[in-house]
């Protein structure tokens, strides 16, 4: 099975989301399970974590309450040519959750 996981509540130095979703990726590769997450940041790139975990950081512009966080809209959702659209297709993933604290 393979997850993917896509929230706004996270940034490289931010405390409990951020940390939540490394652990649930450090238990995903002991268990050999596939597991995905995309993430807003200032630029496209892949982070692979290990064997099983990958994260994709997709760009996005800042949040306007908090500069430290950015924030992916809905808008780059719609587009069949746009990241996320290109992200999903390729990962084919078995459950998608859609996590926004």
């Amino acid at each position: 099975m393979k997850t993917l996981h896509l929230t706004n509540s996270f940034h490289e130095t931010s405390g409990g989301i951020a940390t939540f979703y490394r652990a649930l990726i450090a238990e995903a590769n002991r268990r050999n399970h596939d597991i995905r997450l995309i993430v807003p940041s200032a630029a496209d790139r892949i982070e692979q974590l290990g064997e099983f975990g990958r994260i994709y950081h997709v760009r996005a512009p800042r949040a306007w309450l908090n500069s430290n966080y950015r924030v992916i809209y809905p808008s780059q959702f719609f587009s069949p040519t746009s990241r996320l659209q290109k992200i999903l297709a390729s990962e084919r993933p078995d459950l998608v959750e859609v996590c926004d604290k």
